[in-house]
């Protein structure tokens, strides 16, 4: 399918490692796909560029400095179960509110994370 502007913005995606958009692109007619193409003339690279960069580069050293979980709660079976539950409850919540917790959501599609 011959559609104008794509091989323009394979050349962009290609250019920011993000050839993956149009993966899928030979399933979508001629209208999803320009409506694709549309979607991606607006994102801005350079910004996603930023943003990534400083994870990728700097992931080793992070994840050195990053602290394991001190314990797993589980479902309260017993009553100092629920104590220690509320316990953690309040610990999180303080935390939460201090600023003091990330939270990093990847996507694997494999089952790999």
């Amino acid at each position: 399918m011959n559609v104008p502007g794509l091989p323009e913005i394979q050349a962009l995606l290609k250019q920011h490692n993000q050839e993956h958009l149009l993966q899928f692109r030979t399933q979508l007619t001629k209208a999803q796909l320009q409506s694709l193409l549309s979607q991606i003339r607006k994102i801005d690279f350079s910004l996603l560029d930023m943003s990534a960069e400083p994870a990728v580069c700097n992931s080793v050293p992070r994840a050195e400095r990053a602290a394991a979980p001190r314990s797993v709660i589980f479902q309260p079976s017993s009553a100092n179960d629920q104590q220690r539950r509320d316990s953690a409850k309040i610990l999180g919540s303080r935390l939460l509110r201090d600023d003091k917790v990330a939270v990093v959501t990847v996507a694997g599609g494999q089952g790999s994370r």
